[in-house]
């Protein structure tokens, strides 16, 4: 089959351009490869260079800020936690922070130390350099006054020696510069609280200086719940100046406070509210500020103080629990006041439920021994069980040596939750302790509001079957207006409640030169028990 040229040239030209669109195809997906990778490169690298940018800048930012080192800072050694060089005894700064990443910075501060106190050696010079021998406290000043103390310095450590003089008492005070490493963290202030009016803030339960007594209801932020104190945190804003007296002065990211001045919720005095007074020569945390033409600026300030709490502001705060004092009745209903426990300590982070704003539901529980020494304290019926003794103790746990949480009534029941067998006790008894308790808050009269003992006690509608009347005797009570009627015919024992002279009683029972009695209680209009000495009773029938 013979194939002409002009064939030949035709199928070589077709073929030569099927070949050149294939190369142009590969020529344009390589550039588009080309080009994603160079997009995709310089995304990356973007996004790290600002990375870098925005880190740099808040390093820089927080290298140039002055440090505030709060009371209950640590200082260690190093960033490895190895050792600890003073932890702070109060809230001192400022001072420059050299940040080294998000979690710490490195910081220098100086203080003064003691050579010698009372013939103990607390600190050696070496070179120009001291070691601290034993613990040793570190202060502001030349003084060991309390108020100058920052903290107390770990034994073992050493210091480079900026001062030196000589003292009579102390033998040599040291002004030594001190450098270590602090964590950062978080505000402890995490949760909020409605403060109401009329409660005094201070500034630590130590010195108990007054900051301001609120006027209005503010919200707050609280932490470290403690036994007295909760600790709390708000914002608040301050005028520099007014008239022609200046007020605040700014100092080191702090402003000081020099005359008393209304704290208000806004930099304003027509829509900004007033708080409360601050006290004068205070200092404060600035948050911000703001130029005013009047009053020259506006300085939003971070107020951080104590308040001491009861039961009306542990029921505002939001996590539903309450810390119970001693001494603390806990009703069976909020209309029959009828107590149904006696607390005996003081109990932290009891659940509640708050019913109202005089009424609040307790829920706890505790354990109670069936029997000791033979005698049988219990009687166990079905789901419940009945106390057959006087003050018979609820405890944390079923042993003997478990804190006790309250007494229980004799006569009342309760509700069984689990028991236990004991070889020695019976059984434990676990019981439901729930009530209510009034957190009403209770106004104390004025001397002319103050009714006479005969008011006070027809003030309450109930009454008892009396028998015969306290009588203090004045050779032996050096004349007490009061007496305190007790819970075991023991001198030694607790008190159930302090009565009037002639108060009205009930004789139930006899025990030696003691007498049990009933007698109605005009604090809490309810009819108690209680043993007196048989000397303090007159007119019995």
């Amino acid at each position: 089959m013979n194939i002409s040229n002009s064939k030949i040239s035709e199928i070589n030209a077709k073929a030569k351009s099927v070949k050149d669109q294939q190369n142009k195809f590969i020529i344009y997906i390589s550039i588009i490869f080309c080009l994603l990778f160079v997009f995709i490169s310089f995304t990356l690298y973007s996004i790290m260079i600002g990375r870098n940018n925005k880190e740099d800048i808040e390093k820089s930012k927080r290298d140039s800020e002055l440090f505030k080192i709060d009371k209950g800072t640590v200082i260690f050694d190093n960033i490895t936690y190895d050792k600890k060089i003073v932890r702070f005894e109060k809230t001192i700064g400022c001072y420059q922070c050299n940040y080294i990443n998000n979690q710490w910075c490195e910081i220098q501060f100086k203080g003064w130390l003691y050579e010698n106190h009372q013939g103990v050696e607390y600190c050696s010079k070496k070179g120009n350099s001291i070691f601290t021998v034993n613990n040793i406290p570190l202060y502001l000043e030349k003084s060991i006054d309390t108020e100058y103390r920052i903290g107390i310095i770990n034994k073992g450590m050493y210091f480079d020696i900026e001062l030196e003089e000589d003292d009579i008492i102390f033998k040599k005070w040291y002004y030594i510069s001190v450098k270590g490493f602090i964590k950062l963290g978080k505000n402890n202030f995490q949760k909020k609280i409605s403060i109401p009016k009329d409660v005094k803030i201070i500034t630590d339960t130590i010195k108990n200086n007054t900051i301001t007594t609120l006027i209005r209801e503010i919200d707050a932020k609280y932490s470290d719940l403690s036994e007295n104190y909760l600790k709390i945190s708000f914002n608040a804003w301050i005028a520099e100046k007014y008239l022609k007296d200046i007020y605040v002065t700014d100092r080191c990211n702090k402003v000081l406070v020099q005359h008393f001045i209304n704290a208000r919720t806004k930099p304003s005095t027509k829509t900004g509210h007033i708080i409360g007074k601050l006290n004068k020569d205070l200092y404060f945390n600035k948050i911000s500020e703001i130029a005013d033409p009047k009053y020259r600026k506006w300085f939003e300030v971070e107020i951080n103080g104590c308040i001491k709490f009861n039961n009306e502001i542990m029921s505002l705060i939001t996590n539903s629990v309450m810390n119970l004092k001693s001494n603390t009745t806990i009703n069976s209903q909020m209309n029959n006041q009828t107590p149904i426990v006696i607390l005996s300590n003081y109990i932290k982070n009891v659940k509640i439920e708050k019913i109202s704003t005089k009424w609040v539901k307790i829920f706890f529980k505790g354990w109670v021994a069936q029997k000791n020494k033979g005698k049988n304290f219990i009687k166990e019926i079905g789901d419940k069980i009945t106390i057959l003794v006087d003050d018979l103790y609820a405890r944390s746990k079923p042993t003997v040596n478990s804190t006790k949480i309250g007494r229980l009534r004799k006569g009342l029941s309760y509700s069984l939750l689990s028991k236990i067998k004991d070889p020695k006790y019976g059984n434990w008894y676990e019981v439901d302790l729930t009530g209510f308790i009034n957190i009403s808050k209770k106004k104390t009269p004025t001397p002319k509001q103050q009714k006479s003992i005969s008011q006070v006690k027809s003030a309450c509608s109930l009454n008892v079957k009396h028998n015969a009347l306290v009588l203090l005797n004045t050779s032996t009570s050096h004349n007490k207006k009061l007496y305190s009627i007790k819970i075991r015919p023991n001198l030694n024992s607790e008190d159930v409640e302090l009565v009037h002279k002639l108060t009205k009683i009930q004789i139930i029972d006899k025990n030696n030169s003691w007498k049990k009695v009933k007698f109605v209680s005009q604090k809490e209009c309810v009819i108690k028990e209680g043993w007196i000495p048989e000397k303090f009773v007159f007119g019995e029938q």
